[in-house]
């Protein structure tokens, strides 16, 4: 019975470990892609030569590119920190202050569909993490 359990435990870590691997894996390996197609269509958006509907399309792709972006980012986080690999910088971070930004953010991005934000923020709220990882958890990395 006990070899059975470590077999079974045996083959749960090589699965995990391959899980962890090819995680990290593919999310290098669409972080190539995934920049050089950002820069295909950022190109034409910067040159100002095109139709209406050429820049809904071209705006579309941009926003698509960088939501697969943000997804490999955060594939690639999770395998870092499955595999005890996640390197930390910590600081003191003034997460009111940060709070304040990511609700700018949103009202931003609220008034283009008549959303009115609220946020009440305790003043000076210091929290000891590593600031960019703090921000990748807001709404708006």
């Amino acid at each position: 019975m006990v070899l059975v359990l470590n077999d079974t435990f045996d083959r749960l870590e090589r699965s995990f470990s391959q899980a962890t691997r090819f995680s990290s894996d593919a999310s290098h390996e669409l972080k190539t892609p995934l920049t050089i197609m950002r820069g295909e269509i950022e190109s034409p958006l910067q040159t100002g030569s095109y139709s209406p509907e050429t820049k809904s399309l071209l705006d579309s792709l941009l926003y698509q590119n960088q939501r697969l972006s943000s997804i490999t980012d955060k594939l690639l986080l999770l395998s870092r920190a499955d595999a005890r690999a996640l390197m930390l910088k910590k600081e003191a971070v003034d997460f009111s202050a940060m709070s304040h930004d990511l609700v700018e953010d949103a009202e931003i991005l609220g008034k283009q569909r008549n959303i009115t934000i609220k946020a009440e923020i305790s003043p000076e709220v210091i929290v000891w993490a590593d600031k960019s990882y703090v921000r990748q958890a807001g709404p708006f990395p």
